[in-house]
């Protein structure tokens, strides 16, 4: 401990004094001085006090040793160093140095810490005992005033670190009287510690942050007391410093406003009541000052005026009202004004414009004798103003529907005499209706149904509605047939008068005498009739329609003549009926009904409405004649007209008809069509030597015989004497013909047994095909005639082909392919783009290039016509490989030049497609181009699919490496297999034209076209469908799900340039415009 020979130096420990922080932090809260020194008495720690006591600062005390701050003059010193020496605590009292010399009073204790006998450090704690007791006697004083004090006083401690908080160090009594806490509990807490509500944090964590800040603050703090009494406290919070100026601690100065909240909490809630019943008020109240603005409403008189309750406020309250009222209104308001109340009826207007009724109180609002302002009582009889001009129109009304009424009606009193009458009763009676007031109604009626008039009226009076028929007499003595309907007159269960329905029933009863003869006429008739209503329900039938459909007139009554129609009938000629009735009153034409009996038959139909004196229609009458033999005689005219009367094969006409059914259908389905004109040899021979007849069973023999050898969708002919004639359909090749022929050659080697005789006759045949040896069935027929001369010519007993037009085709076919082979030199190919079309938006999605050859001197050559050329001299691939590169540049520049991308699709043809070079040219087309392989999209045929399936497959997936699309075109007219559907990657199915054509009108091309689009849909693949020409088609295929549509129902093939108004249009309203 005696350090006075020791030269001053760090202390070894002086390196943990972070160790020491938290003990710094709890000797700070001690009221005495407390030093920390290490094993050799250097003072490496002390608290606040101990530097306030010592008069030095932190810093200076450290590496003082302990005697440094002893006075060593004292005695006791000594024992205090004897004590540290062995290891024992002392506790006694010495005098310390200050860092002024000066000696300085205290009580010390002194203890050794020891680890296992090994010192580790020293703590000295001591107490000045120079002014403890001037300063007990200073805080007893201070505390009895501040414990004398009404307001509520807290001693807060500064924040002693970052993780110890203010702290309270004294609550004064008052405070302790309104929290209910004692010194106690108050003592060392923190202010969240007592103030605990949820809605005192803000005002904690602000002084929380004042103290931080050195700073005041004023804050409100509530809680309950011990009791559950609430409080409310304002509090100043106010620093306090040493005289050097370092805040020691914080005075919070409260003052219990608790009684000051209850009151005007108390004021708050009776305004509020006050105000709630003001504004739930169902009478609308506007309060005015005595300039006659609006200082406040209700919630009612808001809504009346149509606006937010706070949006009248400052309005003139004549602005409410319509201009016609504001003088009347001003009036009242002065009135009111100089203390009257008053009452009046006015327009109102809301913020809407719309007018009001309005029930208008005014009320001065009168304070000690003096008019401070008004009130308005505003209630809305709109409705009832409303209600009463109904009542008055509705009055009117019913006046005059009685007035006007075309019926006569006569009111009586209880003793029969008439007290009103309208006009129609004034024109039976052949008066003026004010002639009958007063007259007894009986005076009207023939005194022989007097008895019975009077026997209904008494009915009438007690209550009952009676009806009869009765013969009346005018004031001109005319009588007439009259219908009376009289009604009981009863007012709150009291009867007063009887009120007289009547109708001159005169011409009535002449129609139904006339009725009764049209109806026996009706019976008499051989047609069969029918009359309906106006929903077509039968209402009456004659017996002829018993006689001829079987169903008497209770079975079919309340049915409609159409339930007798059968399938047999065209729908849409059924569904123009009633429009040609609407248009023109009639309809006639030929049905099919069915019997009772099941049996359907034909009939000649006849409806007619039938029309009122108003020119109404009441009734439609139906009339119709069983024509089943005047058809039979007509189909036989009708056969025979188009058949040859011997063999009953059809003749020439219907041959004709059924060669250019034949063209037509060929052209849909890419086959050929033949004709075999056939003359039987030496048949003039046979005709001669052995008789017509011979010759006429001859003709038919060879007709059955030549029938047996053909399909039955040939067609065999009689065209005339020995002349037959051959339609053959569907062929896939000329060979077919061929085979045709040579069977026809052989069936005439067998004799034809007729009436005993064997006779033998042989057939020379000329044959013409279609297209290439015409396009009508004249032209066919005529060369094939000219055709079957020549086998003649080479000897009879065979066939020929038509040669000419086959040498024709041949030197054409050689000047084309010529041609041909300069055509890309010169630049003579065009490509056309024929659009793409998403069905569901009606958006341009893509198009298809379409090669054209404008040949200078041909003109414009159809690619059907040169393409079969360019694959049989193998130009083909050149020319598709220009059509590939021509595409995909026009593609890229439609996008350079800033329109949406769209697909191209380009068609592959088979030998382009076997072409193991396609991948590579295609690489080099995308890459010349710089179009991406997702904007083209490579169409191919079924029948390539087939030649060689896994040099096919291997074909498909090196295209789609190149992120091009494949579409498999004209769908349905080869293969149609779904093995290759699944088995190859196809993206699109395009359906063939052929199909669409027949949509909707061919059921079976509907049902193939549905199939293929469903097929497809299983198998995630887009569906186009090609030869869209109608709305119906497009309709049909968007139904079915089908996704694209081509055809010229959009657009026909249209050069590159005339694209561009759909581009723009998809693009949208900024697209590039030239």
């Amino acid at each position: 401990m005696n350090a006075r020979s020791r030269p001053r130096r760090s202390s070894p420990h002086l390196s943990h004094g972070n160790a020491l922080a938290p003990f710094k932090l709890l000797a700070d809260e001690s009221f005495d001085g407390v030093l920390v020194a290490d094993t050799e008495g250097r003072i490496i720690t002390a608290n606040n006090h101990a530097c306030q006591i010592l008069r030095y600062a932190h810093d200076a005390l450290l590496g003082l040793t302990l005697a440094d701050i002893l006075d060593c003059s004292d005695p006791r010193t000594e024992r205090l160093h004897e004590s540290w020496q062995n290891h024992r605590p002392f506790q006694g009292d010495l005098y310390l140095r200050t860092r002024i010399g000066a000696r300085l009073p205290a009580t010390v204790q002194c203890r050794l810490h020891l680890d296992r006998d090994t010192p580790l450090a020293t703590t000295l704690v001591f107490r000045d005992e120079s002014v403890r007791a001037e300063l007990d006697n200073q805080q007893k004083l201070l505390l009895g005033a501040i414990d004398r004090l009404s307001d509520a006083i807290l001693v807060i401690s500064p924040r002693l670190s970052k993780h110890r908080g203010p702290r309270i160090r004294f609550a004064n009594r008052a405070f302790q009287r309104i929290t209910g806490e004692t010194s106690s509990t108050c003592a060392g807490k923190d202010l969240q510690q007592i103030f605990t509500a949820a809605s005192n944090q803000p005002s904690v964590d602000r002084i929380a942050s004042a103290i931080d800040t050195e700073q005041s603050c004023f804050v409100r703090l509530e809680g309950e007391d011990s009791s559950g009494y609430p409080y409310c406290l304002e509090m100043n919070v106010q620093p306090v410093a040493w005289e050097d100026g370092k805040i020691h601690s914080y005075i919070a100065l409260g003052r219990d406003i608790t009684e000051e909240r209850r009151s005007v909490q108390r004021l708050l809630e009776s305004e509020q009541r006050f105000r709630a019943i003001f504004d739930q008020n169902p009478a609308a109240i506007f309060v005015a000052d005595l300039m006659g603005n609006i200082t406040s409403c209700n919630n009612a008189a808001a809504a009346m005026a149509g606006v937010r309750p706070g949006a009248v406020k400052n309005v003139i309250f004549t602005d409410l009202l319509h201009a016609d009222d504001h003088s009347r209104a001003f009036k009242a308001f002065i009135g009111a004004c100089k203390g009257d109340t008053h009452r009046l009826f006015l327009c109102g207007k809301t913020a809407r414009g719309q007018l009001l009724d309005i029930d208008v109180t005014i009320v001065p609002i009168v304070v000690e004798d003096q008019v401070i302002g008004l009130t308005a009582v505003v209630v809305d009889i709109t409705e009832q103003v409303q209600a009463q001009k109904k009542l008055k129109e509705s009055e009117e009304t019913y006046r005059a529907l009685f007035d006007q009424n075309p019926s006569p009606i006569f009111v009586t009193d209880t003793d029969g005499r008439i007290t009103s009458s309208n006009a129609a009763a004034g024109t039976l009676a052949a008066c003026a209706p004010g002639d009958l007031i007063g007259l007894p109604f009986d005076t009207l009626i023939d005194t022989q149904k007097n008895s019975e008039i009077w026997q209904a009226f008494r009915d009438a009076l007690h209550g009952e509605m009676r009806h009869l028929v009765t013969r009346g007499i005018r004031r001109d003595g005319i009588h007439r047939d009259i219908e009376c309907t009289l009604v009981p007159i009863v007012v709150s269960g009291e009867s007063k008068g009887v009120t007289c329905i009547a109708t001159d029933i005169t011409e009535l009863r002449k129609a139904e005498e006339g009725l009764r003869l049209s109806a026996k006429a009706m019976e008499s008739l051989a047609e069969a009739l029918t009359i309906t209503d106006l929903g077509m329900r039968i209402v009456s039938v004659n017996k002829a329609f018993t006689d001829i459909t079987g169903y008497h007139e209770a079975e079919i009554r309340g049915t409609s003549p159409f339930d007798l129609m059968t399938d047999s009938n065209d729908p849409e000629l059924i569904g123009t009926i009633p429009e040609r009735i609407a248009d023109i009153g009639h309809w006639q034409g030929e049905m099919w009904l069915a019997r009772k009996s099941g049996d359907e038959y034909p009939v000649l139909m006849t409806v007619s409405a039938v029309y009122n004196e108003a020119s109404i229609c009441t009734h439609y009458v139906t009339v119709f004649t069983d024509i089943s033999q005047y058809k039979r005689y007509e189909e036989r005219l009708e056969f025979m007209a188009h058949h040859d009367y011997l063999t009953h094969l059809p003749n020439r006409a219907l041959f004709q008809e059924r060669v250019e059914d034949a063209i037509a259908r060929t052209v849909r389905h890419h086959r050929l069509v033949s004709v075999l004109f056939i003359d039987l040899d030496q048949f003039k021979s046979i005709n001669d030597s052995l008789g017509h007849g011979i010759g006429d069973a001859l003709l038919m023999k060879v007709a059955s015989r030549v029938q047996a050898l053909l399909r039955h969708t040939d067609t065999v002919a009689r065209l005339g004497g020995d002349e037959f004639a051959v339609l053959l359909e569907d062929l896939k090749k000329p060979e077919e013909v061929m085979q045709v022929a040579d069977k026809l050659i052989a069936a005439f080697e067998s004799p034809f047994e007729v009436e005993g005789y064997e006779l033998f006759t042989s057939a020379s045949i000329g044959i013409v095909c279609y297209p290439d040896d015409g396009e009508d069935a004249a032209t066919l027929l005529k060369k094939a005639d000219a055709a079957m001369y020549q086998a003649k010519d080479y000897g009879r007993n065979n066939y020929r082909f038509f040669s000419p037009e086959i040498n024709t085709k041949a030197h054409e076919y050689l000047i084309l392919a010529n041609n041909l082979r300069y055509a890309l030199e010169r630049n003579e190919f065009r490509l056309h783009y024929q659009p793409l079309i998403e069905l569901a938006t009606g958006t341009l999605c893509g198009v298809e290039a379409l090669i054209r050859w404008q040949h200078p001197e041909l003109g414009l050559v159809s690619p059907a016509t040169f393409i079969p050329v360019a694959e049989a001299t193998g130009m083909i691939n050149q020319i598709g490989t220009w059509v590939l590169r021509t595409a995909c540049r026009q593609a890229k520049q439609w996008q350079m030049a800033g329109y949406e991308p769209i697909r191209v699709a380009v068609n592959l043809s088979a030998r382009q497609f076997r072409d193991s070079g396609l991948a590579e040219t295609l690489s080099q087309i995308l890459a010349e181009t710089s179009l991406e392989g997702r904007w083209l999209e490579l169409e191919v045929t079924e029948s390539m699919m087939m030649e060689n399936p896994t040099r096919v497959k291997e074909t498909m997936h090196a295209l789609k490496q190149k992120e091009v699309s494949i579409a498999i075109d004209d769908f349905g007219t080869g293969y149609s297999s779904l093995s290759y559907l699944k088995e190859f990657p196809f993206d699109f199915i395009k359906i063939d034209r052929s199909f669409i054509m027949g949509v909707p009108e061919s059921k079976s091309d509907m049902s193939i076209t549905k199939t293929i689009i469903a097929m497809a849909k299983s198998l995630g693949i887009t569906v186009i469908a090609e030869g869209v020409e109608t709305p119906g088609q497009a309709s049909y295929l968007l139904e079915q799900g089908c996704d694209e549509g081509q055809g010229y129902l959009f657009s026909k093939p249209v050069p590159a340039e005339h694209l561009e108004s759909l581009l723009r249009k998809k693009t949208g309203r900024n697209a590039p415009t030239r």
